[in-house]
C-alpha cells in the first residue's frame, strides 16, 4: 500500500511455482506434448465479501527463482529463506533481491537485468510469454491459456522459476481500489 488515506495505491503480487520438467517426464508416454495445452487455474475464494470488478490481472514466467521460506523465527525475529517485495530469496547470508521492488522488470528472454520474462524469441520466432484475464464481475476464476510458457519450458527455452501474477498496467498505480480478490487450489477448504 502506498499513496495516501484519500487516493490509496494497492499493489499486489502472487508468485507460484509447479515443477514443470516433473509434470512433462510424468505426461509424455501417454500425450503428444505438441497437441496439449496448458491452463493455469485459481479458484475464487472471495467468500461473502463484495469483489473488486471490470480489472486486468497479468501473468508472467519468472527470469529468477524465488524462496517462499520457512516461515517466522520467533527466536530471532526474522523470516528466513523468503521472497517478499524486495528480495526474491536469502543466500549466503545474503538478500537476493529483484532486479525492480516488486519484481516487475519486465524483458526480452535472457536478459540479465529483468524479473519477468515479456516475450522471446522460440523456435525462431519472437512470442509473447505473458498472458493476460480481464474480470467483468470479480467473482470469475483465473483461467488463463498458458500454453506457450509451458511449452517453452518444456523445450528448455524458458526457464522454470514459476510465475508472477499481478494486476495490469495502469491498474497497478491508478486510485481504484481492488480490495479483496483472493484465490486458492481447488483444494482450498478455509
Amino acid at each position: 500500500w502506498t499513496g495516501s488515506f484519500d487516493a490509496p495505491t494497492e499493489i499486489s503480487r502472487l508468485l507460484i511455482k509447479f515443477n514443470i520438467p516433473e509434470i512433462s517426464r510424468s505426461i509424455r508416454p501417454y500425450a503428444d506434448l505438441d497437441g496439449v495445452s496448458y491452463y493455469l487455474n485459481l479458484k475464487d475464494i472471495n467468500g461473502s465479501l463484495i469483489a473488486p470488478e471490470k480489472f486486468n490481472v497479468i501473468i508472467y514466467p519468472l527470469s529468477s527463482s524465488f524462496d517462499e521460506g520457512r516461515g517466522k523465527d520467533i527466536y530471532s525475529f526474522n523470516d528466513l529463506d523468503r521472497s517478499n517485495w524486495y528480495t526474491s530469496s536469502y543466500s549466503n547470508s545474503a538478500d537476493v533481491l529483484w532486479n525492480t521492488a516488486g519484481a516487475r522488470a519486465e524483458g526480452y528472454l535472457n536478459a540479465s537485468d529483468i524479473d519477468v520474462i515479456g516475450s522471446g524469441t522460440i523456435g525462431g520466432a519472437v512470442k509473447t510469454l505473458y498472458s493476460t484475464q480481464y474480470f467483468e464481475k470479480g467473482h470469475e476464476d483465473l483461467h488463463v491459456n498458458i500454453t506457450t510458457i509451458v511449452s517453452a519450458t518444456m523445450a528448455g527455452f524458458v526457464p522454470d522459476h514459476g510465475f508472477l501474477i499481478a494486476f495490469s498496467g495502469s491498474e497497478e498505480t491508478d486510485s481504484k481500489t481492488r480490495f479483496v480478490k483472493r484465490f486458492g487450489s481447488r483444494h482450498v477448504r478455509d
